[in-house]
């Protein structure tokens, strides 16, 4: 088995009323993620299938601890064959949404615009190596109201709840 990327995930979140129209120049890719486990503490465990702009496909398991802004992540990639033995425990619990990597000087931007229910969310989230670093960013024009810590809009509440009203 290989061996498992161990992160602290820091991030924030950010929803998008009107999409820059450069991301028709940024490289995206189509990303089907569902959950195989959420607990009541906010950890989970998920499976993503990624599909990239030259026809590559990544498959991963990812168990990330409940939290906000600051969550540890650990993720591995597997086989095809493991993604689809176990897809069949995410029924209920999945989602579909096309990622934009957007450059933004040191940093990059994920553009998630979501897809099936969840048409219409367009979400902006960015990664930081501190909380310090992440609490000091200046949030780009375009950026609509920050939602960090608003646990609707987790992606394992979207795949389960749906669109937040």
């Amino acid at each position: 088995m290989p061996d498992m990327a161990v992160d602290k995930e820091i991030e924030r979140k950010f929803l998008v009323d009107s999409v820059p129209a450069l991301v028709a120049y940024c490289p995206s890719s189509r990303i089907f993620q569902g959950y195989v486990r959420i607990e009541s503490d906010g950890t989970e465990e998920r499976l993503r299938k990624e599909v990239y702009s030259d026809g590559s496909v990544e498959f991963t398991r990812t168990i990330k601890s409940g939290g906000d802004m600051v969550r540890r992540e650990d993720s591995i990639v597997i086989t095809e064959e493991e993604f689809e033995r176990d897809w069949g425990k995410t029924e209920g619990r999945v989602l579909e949404k096309r990622r934009y990597r957007i450059p933004e000087g040191e940093k990059k931007i994920e553009l998630d615009i979501y897809a099936s229910s969840l048409l219409g969310l367009v979400v902006a989230e960015v990664e930081f190596t501190s909380a310090s670093e992440a609490s000091k960013y200046v949030v780009p024009t375009w950026f609509g109201k920050e939602v960090t810590e608003d646990k609707r809009y987790k992606n394992k509440r979207l795949a389960v709840d749906g669109f937040p009203r």
